[in-house]
């Protein structure tokens, strides 16, 4: 038999169609899909995380917002004085006062620069007014007493070194500065501190006091006056409730000239600095100046080219820290103690005025209060119904720029309105300012308002008689059949009238996110 002959093979051997791997083409395009789906879940993975980062600012934000509004809420339902001025010094209420601030949406600073920078903030992308922007420069000054714990205080210790000091009554300032908000706390602690008056003349000098060259308020959160020694030297009295009663006794205010506002600088038009801040309180500059009856004057100029934008320039004057907006000229060491709350874009104070227009807008299908856009345009239409929440002299504003749809019969009757429509008895003394005020102006045989004259009716209407405290003499001294009328008053409160409820806006942003919140409070003063 021989050899059978081999099987032919079905699949013929072809070494050019054998596959051994992928083509560098095949896996540049392996390799780039790849990466494809690797950025997009890292994008994935990145835009929760941005949302989540996002979420956790915003959730911070807003707590603290809501920290701030209670604790204002809070202060509020502690205030100690009753809101109908004025009041008695000897009954121990203490004050409420409001400010509103001179560069407000209505509040044009005559004879300040040529910028819109002293009127309202700008944008600084648009060029034009930032609408995001509110009322920021009110202030808010009172009285409280704590229904709970003492408040603490720092507290000099006779070694030198630092301590505390507790008290349930205090003066409590809130304001803002560029865009953070204060809240400035000084102990009503009379009795510690006039103790420190070594030989009993009853002023405490900075010696007494253990400054050595310091500032009262770098060693002490005390309510205290200035006041002279026996000796002339300059020193200080610790207040009490009813002190405070007194608008020169209180924090910051200008104790040599009637009737003692707050604001510090030489042009109170411009002042978009509100009050002093505890960094410049403690400063030994400020403190030598403040002890000597008259606190340093500051003019402020804007840096070239720059205007007051709350989202991007805070601080565009040429004599504030660009950060922080201390007054260089005194910048002591205490530095944000009293800060409460960051990147504020308003703060806005209103008083309820139960006589205050309300009318209808411009389609009809709604209202609009003082303060409104359109509301001044829309004054001239039927009101239908009295009774809002108004920033202090808001008629008067109006009328210094009105509608020209408005008759100048409307127009010269705005400041008229209601109780809290026009600028205030002393103004433009001062800035519209609601103030529980004092009743000693009556009785203390002092030509108060220094024009030897007495005033009847508004703040310049003279007769010049020269008499002192004819409100309280026991005549008839304007001849209308009424001995002691409340128009023969030589200084009545800058608005005589209750106040029964204010209404407090507060704005913020996160700066991340751009994102805007904001919370109001309104507080009603039932019982007081």
């Amino acid at each position: 038999m021989g050899v059978p002959p081999a099987m032919p093979n079905s699949l013929p051997c072809n070494a050019a169609s054998l596959r051994l791997g992928y083509t560098l083409v095949e896996l540049l395009l392996a390799t780039l899909l790849t990466l494809l789906m690797m950025g997009v879940v890292v994008s994935v993975f990145a835009s929760i995380g941005q949302s989540v980062t996002d979420t956790r600012a915003l959730v911070e934000i807003q707590n603290q917002l809501r920290s701030t509004a209670n604790r204002l809420r809070q202060d509020l339902e502690e205030a100690t004085a009753p809101m109908r001025p004025p009041l008695r010094p000897e009954a121990g209420q203490g004050y409420f006062e409001i400010i509103e601030g001179p560069n407000g949406v209505f509040w044009t600073p005559t004879g300040g620069p040529a910028s819109p920078a002293w009127d309202v903030p700008m944008d600084s992308d648009a060029a034009a007014f930032d609408t995001t922007a509110g009322d920021n420069d009110d202030i808010l000054m009172f009285t409280i007493r704590s229904r709970d714990e003492p408040m603490v205080g720092r507290w000099r210790l006779p070694n030198g070194t630092l301590g505390t000091i507790e008290s349930r009554e205090a003066e409590v300032a809130w304001f803002v500065r560029g865009r953070t908000l204060y809240r400035r706390v000084l102990l009503v602690a009379p009795g510690k501190f006039n103790a420190l008056d070594a030989n009993g003349d009853g002023v405490v000098t900075p010696a007494e006091a253990g400054l050595g060259g310091d500032s009262v308020f770098q060693w002490y959160d005390v309510s205290v006056r200035p006041a002279a020694s026996q000796s002339g030297t300059p020193g200080m009295i610790a207040n009490t409730l009813g002190d405070l009663t007194k608008p020169e006794y209180r924090y910051v205010h200008q104790a040599p000239a009637f009737p003692y506002h707050p604001h510090w600088v030489a042009n109170r038009r411009t002042n978009v600095l509100g009050l002093p801040l505890l960094a410049e309180c403690s400063a030994a500059t400020f403190f030598n100046a403040w002890v000597g009856g008259t606190m340093p004057g500051v003019s402020l100029s804007l840096r070239p080219g720059e205007v007051l934008d709350l989202w991007r320039n805070p601080h565009p004057w040429n004599e504030t820290d660009r950060d922080t907006g201390i007054l260089a000229a005194y910048a002591g060491p205490r530095v944000g103690e009293e800060a409460i709350l960051n990147n504020v874009l308003a703060f806005d104070v209103k008083v309820y005025d139960p006589d205050a227009p309300v009318v209808p807008n411009a389609a009809g299908d709604g209202a609009l209060v003082p303060g409104d856009p359109g509301y001044a345009a829309a004054l001239s239409n039927s009101w239908i119904s009295r009774g809002a929440y108004v920033d202090l002299g808001y008629g008067f504003g109006i009328a210094q720029s009105p509608p020209p749809n408005l008759p100048a019969a409307l127009v010269q009757s705005l400041p008229g309105l209601s109780p809290f429509a026009g600028p205030g008895r002393y103004y433009p003394v001062v800035e519209p300012t609601y103030d529980t005020w004092s009743t000693h102006y009556e009785n203390n045989w002092i030509d108060v308002n220094q024009n030897g004259v007495r005033d009847t009716g508004d703040w310049g209407d003279e007769n010049r008689n020269g008499l002192f405290d004819e409100g309280t003499n026991g005549l008839d001294d304007n001849g209308d059949g009424v001995v002691d009328d409340p128009l023969e008053q030589e200084a009545p409160p800058p608005y005589p009238h209750p106040l029964r409820g204010i209404k407090v806006t507060i704005r913020v942003f996160e700066p991340d996110t751009r994102q805007i919140r904001q919370v109001t409070i309104i507080h009603h003063f039932l019982s007081k």
